[in-house]
């Protein structure tokens, strides 16, 4: 749609100029209403790839392979076809590591996975798992500095609030 759409845009724009050339004032109107025609078509495209973004993003955070193939049928030609096909062909490897939650699940979806699509969330995952291990062996000793090395370093486990009440 976009290439077909820049080609009307070039087309109309070069008519403009040898319009605007000929400076005769009837063509003066034709060329402002051409000109007008071609800004609202530039509006109505803007919005229509920010809708295309808004959907994506939906499909995104969903995250199931419904609201994918959802995205698929809306945008068959969309922007972010391709990556969406990399989230579809990942999806059941990643679903996998999800559903047993452990780190060697993880190692293995990142392993594993032809487009790690979902790496940045098995990348967390398994800081997570991590870090409540090193929870579980530090949490009912005595020692303040081991404490404070957990805080530092895992700044975002979902254990930081029970060892800042420590």
């Amino acid at each position: 749609y976009n290439r077909r759409y820049m080609k009307i845009k070039n087309l109309l724009l070069s008519w403009l100029m040898i319009i605007l050339f000929l400076g005769n004032g009837a063509f003066d109107i034709q060329a402002q209403t051409l000109i007008n025609h071609a800004k609202q078509r530039q509006k109505e495209n803007a919005e229509m790839q920010r809708v295309e973004k808004k959907n994506f993003e939906k499909a995104c955070h969903d995250g199931t392979i419904y609201s994918y193939k959802e995205y698929l049928k809306m945008y068959p030609n969309g922007k972010y076809v391709l990556e969406i096909n990399k989230l579809i062909a990942d999806y059941d490897l990643w679903n996998s590591a999800k559903t047993a939650n452990t780190i060697d699940a993880y190692k293995n979806y990142i392993e594993k996975s032809k487009y790690r699509s979902y790496l940045a969330q098995a990348n967390e995952a398994i800081l997570e798992l991590q870090s409540i291990s090193a929870w579980l062996q530090i949490k009912s000793g005595d020692d303040v500095k081991s404490v404070e090395n957990f805080i530092r370093e895992f700044p975002n486990s979902s254990c930081v609030s029970s060892a800042n009440n420590r």
